[in-house]
């Protein structure tokens, strides 16, 4: 059985979704700041747990995969 590890080399350095959106989400008034830092924790926990749950990327991020050995198919 083939194995393979994967490690973050460069996190997402933007989110897919904006303050703006966010804050018109869960219907703050745009100029509200009281809860900025908050509400992009969540947004940002948001898209990590969507990408571990689906393995599909949102935003782009570096990562580095090893396989114990290549698949057999590869060399067919």
């Amino acid at each position: 059985m083939q194995t393979r590890t994967a490690q973050l080399v460069t996190a997402a350095t933007w989110e897919p979704i904006t303050l703006r959106e966010l804050k018109t989400q869960v219907q703050l008034a745009v100029d509200y700041t009281d809860h900025d830092v908050e509400l992009q924790q969540l947004g940002s926990a948001a898209r990590e747990q969507y990408e571990r749950d689906t393995q599909q990327v949102c935003a782009s991020s570096s990562w580095r995969v090893r396989f114990d050995d290549w698949p057999a198919s590869y060399f067919e």
